[in-house]
């Protein structure tokens, strides 16, 4: 066998590995069908209420998602119930059909398999990817959406090239639809399409491009055009939504204290801790910049500008619409654009081996890289299966020991209604409760002055409804019957005070 045809083969089985540890980290976080969390009850209302036609309205609970993945998420559940696994089922079907075609956007790019192998390394094992390939959130479709297309612009498949336009119309103007983040990622294939633009002399100079790509512009426009004037424009959560999230906009001016405070603290943390989970130690964050800084060299000194367009641009629209305070700079909401960023920094990985021609140093640079790879995925593979909000021990508590009593809920109430409605627990009615009660405003609520028998107070155990305030004073006036505590929650049962 030829030395070239034995590397191929090796890459080819290093590709299957690398897809198979993937799709494995990702079946076990999505088959172990963890209990909702906050943001996903809110949601997850919305297809327990509502219907195909109420979903085009603005949603319940302060909510709102492309209307086709709301459209698809109401699919399943109709075929498959409102359980968790089904609600998940749609994002879950995107992230493994996607995943193999992040190696070949990188090779197309690059031309180097080791490259490739490398940030799909990285993409298949990180979790971000693996987590929210199994959220009831359209994260991962925003993911999708950049690999799709991308792939489709790029690929030199036989089939693809045949059919690359209709291709490329049919999933754009349907991924808009699915994906608002499909907005961003048709401006970086547009900015692609700028390169094909000719300059014809015939008396006067004009810029043309080619018909095809100004079809598929075309038609990728109007569906994004569409999509934003019917459920986008004057939506009545916006301005909420920016308020929510204004903390996650980059704050001017420029070099001010604030900014400053912002890119040397928040900005790193959103890389480190939410994309790559890495510790701080051994410098991380500095090789993590340096590698990526060093893709960026590369391109540019090679004149390989479609890597900075596919690796640099997202994220780069992604700063500039903080800064704007249109859109929030966090990780889950830049998610799309984080394969971008993990191809460039394997560029720069790839480079430091590549660069070394002696047989002996080349074998120690690999170590050192595969040693870096292994502390930036350690701790990735490590958290699967993540599960940070764990709510069904308490509820199953309460079904157990107080099937009937009435039930009052703090920050909690979103996940309590979803399993009350859908019959998970049976206890009494469910009451809300504000986040921010002390023990004098919850005796004189008024729905709790009605209760002539013990009742149950669902609460957090880690802050923020401040339970471990008004807990204490009850158990102070004597009122604590009984408590029950299981990872984040906390239930406490409450006799009436009878002292009034």
């Amino acid at each position: 066998m030829k030395p070239a045809d034995k590397l191929s083969k090796i890459y080819k089985g290093l590709f299957l590995l690398i897809l198979f540890a993937g799709l494995a980290l990702r079946f076990y976080q999505y088959l172990i069908n963890r209990s909702l969390w906050h943001d996903e009850a809110h949601l997850a209302l919305n297809f327990v209420d509502l219907g195909f036609k109420d979903l085009t309205k603005p949603l319940e609970n302060f909510q709102s998602a492309p209307i086709f993945f709301l459209w698809g998420v109401e699919l399943f559940t109709h075929i498959f119930g409102l359980g968790e696994m089904s609600l998940r089922l749609l994002p879950f079907i995107f992230s493994i059909a996607v995943m193999p075609l992040f190696y070949y956007i990188v090779y197309e790019l690059t031309k180097q398999r080791l490259t490739a192998l490398i940030a799909f390394l990285i993409y298949a094992l990180n979790i971000s990817f693996v987590y929210y390939a199994s959220e009831l959130k359209p994260y991962t479709i925003d993911v999708s959406a950049y690999i799709v297309l991308s792939y489709l612009v790029l690929s030199s498949n036989r089939f693809v090239d045949r059919n690359r336009n209709i291709l490329l119309i049919l999933s754009g103007c349907a991924l808009a639809f699915f994906s608002n983040s499909t907005q961003l990622v048709v401006v970086c294939i547009g900015t692609y399409y700028l390169q094909n633009l000719k300059i014809i002399k015939d008396e006067t100079k004009l810029l043309t491009m080619p018909l095809k790509n100004l079809v598929v512009l075309g038609f990728w426009l109007l569906a994004i055009g569409v999509n934003y004037f019917i459920f986008v424009h004057d939506h009545p959560y916006a301005s909420g939504m920016k308020e929510i999230w204004a903390w996650t906009f980059c704050p001017t001016p420029f070099f001010g204290p604030e900014f400053n405070n912002y890119m040397t603290t928040y900005f790193p943390n959103v890389f480190l801790q939410d994309l790559f989970l890495v510790d701080s130690t051994y410098f991380m964050g500095y090789i993590i910049l340096a590698l990526f800084i060093a893709g960026i060299i590369i391109a540019i000194v090679r004149k390989n500008y479609n890597i900075l367009i596919f690796g640099l641009l997202p994220v780069t629209l992604s700063y500039v619409l903080s800064l704007l305070s249109l859109y929030p700079f966090y990780g889950r909401f830049i998610l799309y654009a984080f394969p971008g960023i993990i191809m460039l920094m394997s560029i720069g990985i790839s480079a430091f081996v590549l660069a070394i021609n002696n047989r002996i140093y080349k074998y120690g640079a690999g170590m050192i890289a595969a040693i870096f790879l292994f502390a930036l995925l350690k701790n990735s593979v490590a958290a699967v299966p993540k599960w940070d909000i764990k709510i069904k021990p308490a509820l199953m508590y309460i079904d157990k020991k107080f099937p009937h009593t009435n039930v009052f809920v703090t920050t909690p109430y979103s996940m309590c209604e979803y399993y009350k409605k859908t019959g998970v627990i049976h206890c009494g009615d469910i009451t809300r409760l504000t986040w921010h009660l002390d023990a004098y405003a919850l005796l004189n609520d008024t729905t709790i002055q009605k209760q002539k028998v013990p009742y149950i107070i669902l609460h957090s155990v880690t802050g923020g409804d401040n339970a471990e305030v008004f807990i204490p004073e009850l158990k102070a006036k004597g009122l604590v019957i009984s408590e029950y505590k299981a990872n984040n929650f906390g239930v406490t049962e409450i006799r009436p005070d009878t002292s009034r």
